[in-house]
């Protein structure tokens, strides 16, 4: 007879409160890795005055341009700012200092994994007076040895890609290029390395597939849809201690996130029967075109849940092939069955003399 206190004697009400536990401290478990390895860029710089000096306490404000969410700083005693944990994408900067006239740049892009770094100089004014600056040049990342490349989300979107695979576009980096010798269909090789010694990362989480040529022939454990990619970057050397486990290098996948607007797309994408070309064997055989039919299908939306806080964003890939194969084979007579070969010469790996195999008598 159980106890009161067992399993077995709680209510149907209570077990089921304690599974909802139980599943919601699953999901705060899984989740709050995610939320911890997220690829992410960072701003960082030194705000002076004219003459040189440093100028702390300034305020730094920068807001995506897309979703509006806000990251704040402050400078430190030597005019230093940080802003760590930024999605990747295009940014506006705001510094302000009382007595000195406001700063603001627009358009500022990060990309994943980028340290990037922006000195701000303020003039002396009042802070309703706005230093606008425009057409500035491309931020380069000089605050890391990190060498690498990052292949935008243009290049991965109008590129063409025989089966919407994103790791073909590895090999623009420099560095790259495809291993043929790997059980992997999609390997490559980053400055000589080997294909599983590579890693592949998809918003900072491990994306490698450790069952490669088992399963499906991919080095991705999950491979998004070229849609659901914002961008991604190729280090091939140099690069942070945080990927010190990997011999080879580092492909990060940053996927794409809901803005305060509604955006998505749908598409398909097929191969048929009608406009393959006939096989080159079926052509001198006679025999029919092989049948192939290939669709792949989907789409993405993302759009606002709580206006410049909270967004979603989901993608679906389906893809459907069926396809046959033509080919020709050689079948023995009746004669040979019974070992008969008539004016073929076989022989008779069993006997070898002085180098030379005996031909069967008769060749029987």
């Amino acid at each position: 007879m159980p106890s009161p206190g067992s399993e077995r004697s709680r209510s149907p009400r209570s077990l089921r409160d304690t599974t909802v536990r139980r599943l919601i401290l699953i999901g705060i478990g899984l989740l709050v890795p995610v939320l911890l390895q997220a690829q992410t860029a960072k701003l960082q710089g030194r705000v002076t005055d004219p003459t040189g000096g440093v100028i702390p306490a300034a305020q730094i404000e920068i807001v995506n341009a897309n979703s509006g969410v806000k990251a704040n700083s402050e400078t430190n005693s030597q005019g230093e700012y940080s802003l760590p944990f930024l999605q990747p994408g295009d940014y506006n900067l705001s510094v302000s200092r009382q007595g000195f006239k406001s700063f603001r740049r627009s358009n500022i892009h990060l990309d994943v994994d980028q340290t990037a770094a922006i000195d701000v100089t303020l003039q002396v004014g009042t802070l309703s007076e706005t230093v606008e600056v425009t057409g500035a040049s491309p931020l380069l990342q000089t605050q890391t040895a990190s060498v690498g490349q990052t292949v935008d989300n243009k290049t991965v979107v109008t590129l063409p890609l025989n089966g919407r695979d994103y790791t073909q576009l590895v090999t623009l980096a420099a560095g790259a290029a495809p291993n043929n010798h790997s059980r992997a269909t999609n390997g490559f090789s980053l400055n000589g390395s080997q294909t599983f010694q590579n890693t592949m990362l998809l918003d900072g989480i491990d994306n490698n597939n450790y069952i490669l040529g088992a399963d499906s022939g991919n080095m991705n454990a999950v491979t998004p849809s070229i849609d659901a990619i914002q961008e991604f970057h190729v280090e091939t050397s140099n690069y942070s201690a945080q990927y010190g486990r990997s011999a080879g290098g580092v492909v990060s996948v940053s996927i794409k996130s809901g803005t305060n607007q509604f955006h998505g797309d749908a598409f398909e994408f097929f191969r048929n029967t009608v406009l393959n070309a006939t096989d080159f064997f079926a052509n001198r055989s006679g025999l029919q075109k092989p049948p192939l039919h290939r669709n792949q299908f989907g789409g993405v939306v993302g759009g606002p849940i709580v206006r410049n806080k909270s967004f979603f964003f989901i993608s679906y890939q389906g893809q459907r092939q069926t396809s046959y194969t033509s080919s020709q084979a050689t079948v023995p007579t009746a004669a040979e069955l019974q070992g008969q070969f008539g004016s073929v010469n076989i022989y008779n790996p069993a006997r070898v003399t002085n180098g030379a195999r005996a031909q069967f008598p008769n060749n029987v």
